[in-house]
């Protein structure tokens, strides 16, 4: 009896021990499978990492012109490999969108075309045994997942501002634009005593975003944007270094009633929630013609004063038109969900017209002489709004610093001719009707002479327009710690028109002009009028083309227009480095 007690409790004591042995394997095995498992999904994960971080390189934001989901595709797969991947990635996994961050401070994914992208999603799968102890019969096969987020975007900084073009050579002086500041800012008969040297501090002169951010008290972009033109211009002064003259009118900016009235958004516009570091910099030339031409916008201003000597022409006045003014504009190189691009940059519209008085001079005749005296001609121009967009940029990678930007930019039909501006910027194209000349005939010694007075009938049309046409520009930049040297570029102009500007400007009567013969004539005399048309149109061809090219050209480029063309500079380039999202919430 105690015999068979003592052979169950040892067939017991053996029973268990194979079910301790048997349970201590399992735990092995399962220990063993999930170290292995946790070990592939974070190898998974590190693919999916250098998937996302490669393919982030081809995004509109970043890859240059012409990217497309195969680049990027090739992009993963190429980081992938290096990073020990082994097979063929499923391009369907390879996403592209846009990163965005709420106020909360949540990154959200937002599934976007390639055109919209800054960032890309990579999802990796793979299919591995649960078990490599356990009969794969039993325990079958687990599908792991790797997701990764990564973005990488450059931001250009664009102006449409003005150029430091001298306006007044024969006195050395920026008289022209030192009077519409005036006028503008002070009101009628006033001006500002600007000079080459103020010009030259104005656009050598740049200012942080950091140190206007902390001037103002705020931390953010976002804190900032919401604030005023005057809240910018008085920061403006606090930060920047700035000669007498220019403070002056900086002075006058800021005690004007309307510049409170400005969004800061309209002098300084980021777009496309732009990741912008404080070291990014503007030029304050730039920022400050935005003010000066905001607080102008919509309005028709008179410069009774030119101070301008050109021979053989009085220029009496200018009325000057804004129609639109410009903005430094902040932004990457991709479309928003409207399909439009984000980073777009609109030149100053402007309208103006220059009144002159000019000599047309003495024609000597086989009879006598016919003096043509003075003609009044409002020379009217209207620039053709010029429009810049950010279509494309090649981010740095590697050993390269090197930056690209592509801006397509086009410009609307320009015109120069006879005609006058008014209140609401509305032009007009006029006919010159003048009665010209004083016609001497048979000056001869005691016979005296017949003088005709007024000789002519002057009455012709000036109207002549330079075509809209498009252009791509491309900028380039090197990324530096702490970048001085600024990358800049001038706008195409239509050289068949107007090369250089306004050499060469062939100006045209249109209609030709109609002479009406005034008086009364000895009967029998025929005088052929015919050459006179031809001697108008070449006495005024040099003049008017010296007025364009002393007057209007610069003027216009000192408020950041290019007549019948189109002018941008890249003021500045920002890159972080490509950076890897953790916890992003998807949004489809």
């Amino acid at each position: 009896m105690n015999t068979s007690r003592s052979s169950q409790r040892g067939a017991y004591s053996f029973l268990f021990l194979v079910i301790l042995i048997a349970g201590g394997l399992l735990v092995f095995a399962l220990a063993a499978d999930g170290a292995r498992l946790y070990a592939q999904q974070r190898i998974l994960q590190q693919h999916a990492d250098a998937a996302a971080l490669g393919a982030a390189q081809g995004t509109q934001a970043c890859g240059g012109e012409g990217v497309t989901l195969a680049d990027i595709c090739t992009r993963a797969q190429m980081s992938a490999d290096a990073a020990g991947f082994e097979g063929e990635l499923d391009c369907a996994g390879i996403t592209t969108g846009v990163l965005e961050t709420g106020v909360d401070g949540i990154s959200r994914f937002r599934v976007a075309g390639l055109a919209q992208s800054n960032a890309v999603r990579a999802r990796l799968q793979r299919s591995v045994p649960r078990s490599l102890l356990l009969p794969g019969r039993l325990v079958g096969d687990l599908s792991l997942a790797a997701d990764a987020v990564a973005q990488k975007e450059v931001v250009a900084t664009f102006s449409g501002g003005g150029s430091t073009a001298v306006l007044g050579s024969s006195t050395n002086e920026a008289s022209l634009l030192g009077d519409l500041l005036g006028v503008i800012l002070l009101g009628p008969g006033n001006s500002f005593a600007l000079n080459p040297t103020d010009l030259s501090s104005l656009a050598n002169t740049t200012v942080a975003l950091g140190d206007l951010l902390t001037e103002l008290g705020v931390n953010s972009l976002a804190e900032l944007l919401p604030l005023t033109g005057g809240d910018l211009a008085a920061a403006l002064g606090e930060v920047a270094t700035l000669g007498a003259n220019a403070t002056a009118i900086l002075d006058a900016v800021i005690a004007n009633a309307g510049v409170d009235t400005i969004a800061l958004t309209d002098v300084i516009n980021v777009v496309g929630d732009a990741a912008v570091p404080p070291n990014s910099e503007f030029p304050v030339y730039d920022v400050l013609i935005g003010l000066v031409l905001n607080l102008a916008e919509g309005q028709l201003f008179n410069l009774p004063q030119t101070r301008v000597s050109i021979g053989g022409v009085v220029t009496s006045s200018i009325d000057i038109f804004i129609q639109g003014a410009p903005a430094i504009v902040i932004g990457p190189a991709r479309q928003g969900q409207d399909g439009q691009w984000l980073t777009r940059l609109e030149a100053p519209d402007i309208r103006l017209v220059v009144n002159n008085s000019i000599d047309l001079g003495t024609i000597p005749l086989l009879i006598g002489t016919l003096q043509l005296g003075t003609v009044d001609l409002p020379l009217l121009v209207d620039t053709g709004a010029g429009v810049g967009e950010l279509v494309a940029a090649d981010c740095s990678a590697g050993l390269s610093n090197d930056v690209r930007f592509l801006l397509e930019s086009s410009v609307s039909v320009a015109r120069i001719g006879a005609g006058s501006v008014d209140v609401s910027g509305n032009v007009s194209i006029s006919t010159i009707n003048a009665d010209i000349g004083r016609l001497v005939l048979f000056p001869l010694p005691l016979l005296g002479s017949i003088t005709i007075d007024p000789a002519l009938g002057l009455s012709t049309g000036l109207d002549l327009s330079i075509p809209g046409a498009s252009e791509d520009f491309e900028f380039s930049a090197v990324l530096v710690a702490d970048p001085v040297d600024k990358t800049s570029a001038n706008g195409y102009f239509t050289e068949q028109l107007i090369p250089g500007g306004a050499d060469g400007l062939d100006i045209s009567l249109q209609p030709p002009p109609s002479l009406t013969l005034l008086g009364g004539l000895p009967l029998g005399l025929t005088l052929d009028l015919g050459p006179i048309g031809n001697t108008i149109t070449g006495a005024l061809n040099p003049i008017l083309s010296e007025v364009v090219q002393l007057v209007v050209t610069p003027l216009l480029q000192s408020l950041g227009v290019e007549l019948g063309g189109f002018s941008a500079t890249l003021t500045d380039a920002s890159q972080d480095s490509v950076r890897l999202i953790r916890n992003v919430e998807f949004v489809d």
